[in-house]
Formats: C-alpha cells, sequence, structure tokens
C-alpha cells in the first residue's frame, strides 16, 4: 500500500485537486446546500455555508489516508463537484463517492471523474478493491459505476441513511484483476507467428520474458516490406501500466496510413486469447497520431500522468503519459 493521499489527477475534461476553504461559498450554493443535489446522498443537506465550512475542516489533507477532491473543468478551473474515498473496515478496500453540480448532470462528468479516481486508487495507491453504492431511486448513479467499469455486486440489506429511513442498497465493486490482468504464467510463442490484415502483416520475431512480462516483438510489413516494429507485453504490473502493452513504430514515410491502428487490430485477438482482459495504450500527451491511434481502437482516455522517477521510461526523457484503457470483450 502506498499512502500518497490527495493528488491531482488530470483527466481529458477535468482537473480533480484538493479542496480549498475559499470553496466553501461554491460547495455550499451548487450542490451541498441544493436539497436536490444532495437528495440520495448519506448526508444532510447544509443548512448554511457554516456547515460547508465545518465539513471542509474535517478534510485533513496532512493524512496520507485522506482522498478528498475537489472536481474542475480543465477549460476554466470552475467548481463543478467533488469526489471521494474511505477506507473500509477492511485496510485494502476504499468505499468512493461523487456529487456534481446540477448544471452538469448527463455530460458524462462523473464518469470520468470515477474512473480516473479508481484508476489512482489502484494503481497509485495500491487498494485491491473499490466499492461503492446507490440509493435505490437513483439508478442513474449505477450506471455512471457501470461506465466506470464497476460490477454490481449485491443489494445491502437495511441500510440507515443520515435521516433515519431504512433502504436496501445495491453495491458496486471493481478490484484490480477487473482493471489490470494478466496471466501469471503466460505462454511463450516458439516458431513461427504470422498475423495478416489483407496486405499488412505482422511476423513475429521473438518472445523473451521481461520484467514487465513476456514481450512479443514483430516486424510490421505491408506487402512485404518492412514499415515498423510492433509489440505486445502479455503482464500486468506498475511498471507495464506506464509502458503500455501495446507499442508500435512506423516508419516515417509510411505514417498518416492507419497501418498502427491496422496492426493493434490485428493483434487484440491475440492479446485475448493470451488470456488478457483489458489492455492499457500509454502515450505522450502531445503525440497527437498516438492519441488518435488509441481512440481509433475504442480505448478510453482515462488520464494523464507522471511518469515515476523510478521507471525506466524516466530515465529515457519521458515524463508523462495518458493512459487509455481498451476493454477486449467485444474483440
Amino acid at each position: 500500500m502506498n499512502l500518497i493521499g490527495t493528488n491531482i489527477i488530470e483527466t481529458p475534461r477535468l482537473i480533480l485537486r484538493r479542496l480549498k476553504k475559499s470553496d466553501a461559498p461554491l460547495i455550499f450554493g451548487r450542490w451541498a446546500g441544493d436539497a436536490e443535489s444532495t437528495r440520495y446522498m448519506s448526508y444532510y443537506t447544509h443548512k448554511s455555508i457554516e456547515d460547508t465550512y465545518a465539513f471542509l475542516r474535517t478534510v485533513d489533507y496532512g493524512d496520507p489516508k485522506t482522498f478528498q477532491w475537489a472536481v474542475t473543468e480543465k477549460a476554466n478551473g470552475e467548481l463543478i463537484g467533488s469526489c471521494g474515498g474511505y477506507f473500509s473496515d477492511d485496510p485494502k478496500v476504499v468505499n468512493v463517492g461523487y456529487i456534481l453540480d446540477r448544471s452538469r448532470w448527463g455530460r458524462g462528468y462523473a464518469t470520468e471523474a470515477l474512473r480516473a479516481m479508481n484508476h489512482y486508487l489502484l494503481m497509485d495507491v495500491g487498494a485491491d478493491v473499490i466499492a461503492s453504492r446507490h440509493h435505490p431511486d437513483n439508478p442513474a448513479s449505477g450506471r455512471v459505476m457501470q461506465k466506470a467499469g464497476m460490477r454490481r455486486d449485491d443489494t445491502e440489506r437495511g441500510t440507515i441513511r443520515g435521516d433515519g429511513q431504512l433502504f436496501d442498497i445495491p453495491t458496486y465493486s471493481l478490484v484490480y484483476d477487473d482493471l489490470f490482468y494478466a496471466p501469471v504464467n503466460p505462454p511463450e510463442v516458439d516458431g513461427e507467428l504470422t498475423l495478416v490484415n489483407g496486405a499488412l502483416t505482422l511476423g513475429l520475431v521473438s518472445c523473451t520474458r521481461e520484467p514487465e512480462g513476456i514481450d512479443y516483438d514483430f516486424n510490421v510489413l505491408y506487402r512485404l516490406t518492412r514499415i515498423g516494429h510492433f509489440r505486445l507485453t502479455v503482464g500486468a504490473n506498475r511498471s507495464v501500466y506506464y509502458l503500455g502493452h501495446l507499442g508500435y513504430t512506423i516508419a516515417e514515410e509510411y505514417r498518416g496510413h492507419s497501418y498502427a491502428a491496422r496492426a493493434c487490430q490485428i493483434v487484440l485477438p491475440l492479446a485475448k486469447k493470451l488470456g488478457m482482459r483489458t489492455l492499457i495504450i500509454t502515450c505522450n500527451p502531445e503525440n497527437a497520431a498516438s492519441a488518435r491511434t488509441a481512440e481509433k481502437l475504442g480505448g478510453i482516455n482515462i488520464r494523464t500522468v507522471d511518469v515515476p522517477r523510478d521507471h525506466f521510461l524516466y530515465r529515457q526523457g519521458d515524463r508523462r503519459k495518458t493512459i487509455y484503457q481498451l476493454d477486449l470483450d467485444r474483440f
């Protein structure tokens, strides 16, 4: 467990940052003091801004087990909600929740914030399980959890809300293997392996066991002319999270024809056959071409992160990576 507290999380449209005392008027005016916004929350609607100030005093950012974010729009810095998590009785389980200004409902912001927060808690903090629940009359919140990759578990019977009402509460969870799974001993491929899609061919050059997992390295050929290199890594650890499961280089004179995306599409069924459920694709934030490739494949832009100083990518000069998640269920 890496107890690092609340740090900035950057998503395509949002910045999640620490709450500030100066946020109180907006928190109270936009959701905490709004009976409709807090209708399904486990706490009382704030009756005055003093209730909001009192809440902010309970947020101790000096405690590395505190995970509490303000949700702001990246484009303008405007405060539109909050999200956070706390440890349950099980020290490896984090319970999460979120609330947004009603004017921002229906835009996918809650899903975007929850996905990124879950990645932070599982990958950066090292939690084993993310758990959440919602009021039975608020199925929209359940859909947010499902879109963020959480699975419906059960119904928590007889849960008492802050105002004394008794409910049966739907519960959801996300475990590390749901997000980031690879077989412990993926098969090594011996002999020739050729993957073909029309005029594009991937020919296996080597299969080696590396610290990140097993690397399957391919030559990329177009009409039998070598135009690039492709890597599939089967593994699930902190190192490959920043490296990505897929890596590719296309010779400059052949770029602009979607060969990288087509090569990825050829490899995805093999990745699934080898036991992968989800792939992480990473690129430098300024690399628009690689970002388009990830998006063409159906990858979801989760967040942009700093490369850890102890990662070999940092030593090679990479400082930031945008993380895409690609679920293989549809392939």
